[in-house]
């Protein structure tokens, strides 16, 4: 007899994880928006010479869509992966452990990018926030019936 690691254990329910995927897309959608076109802009037009153009950002808009539906079903995925059906503390939990590792990684960017300190860091906040909303998100829409 095989034995199954938590890894296989379950089968994705996969019209919940179309919605909660949807969800997490059009969470992550907004919270961009609000996150780096409001709260970040004065801090992007005081190092504009860092970044592309506004108009030439237009042309990658597709791409950042794109990167937003992969990176939601990825999270939704993972989610789903190490799904317990504890309630939304549950994905309080994950999207913090989530958070913690890409805030991380947003921090870094300090080391090779000419920017200010301030802005990293509100990455790595921004990262953290983003990832226990949409955790949080992913374990409401997914739970069990």
């Amino acid at each position: 007899m095989t034995t199954t690691t938590a890894w296989h254990a379950q089968s994705v329910n996969w019209n919940r994880f179309a919605i909660a995927t949807g969800a997490v897309f059009a969470f992550t959608f907004l919270f961009d928006w609000i996150a780096h076109g409001m709260l970040m802009k004065p801090l992007y037009m005081a190092t504009s010479d860092q970044w592309r153009s506004v108009e030439e950002m237009g042309n990658f808009f597709g791409w950042s869509v794109m990167h937003q539906i992969l990176l939601s079903c990825a999270f939704v995925f993972l989610f789903t992966r190490n799904y317990e059906a504890k309630g939304w503390r549950e994905g309080l939990r994950f999207g913090m452990w989530v958070g913690i590792i890409f805030a991380i990684m947003q921090s870094a960017s300090y080391a090779w990018l000419p920017i200010p300190m301030t802005i990293p860091l509100a990455w790595a906040a921004l990262q953290l926030v983003h990832a226990v909303g949409a955790g949080v998100i992913a374990a409401w829409l997914y739970r069990k019936a």
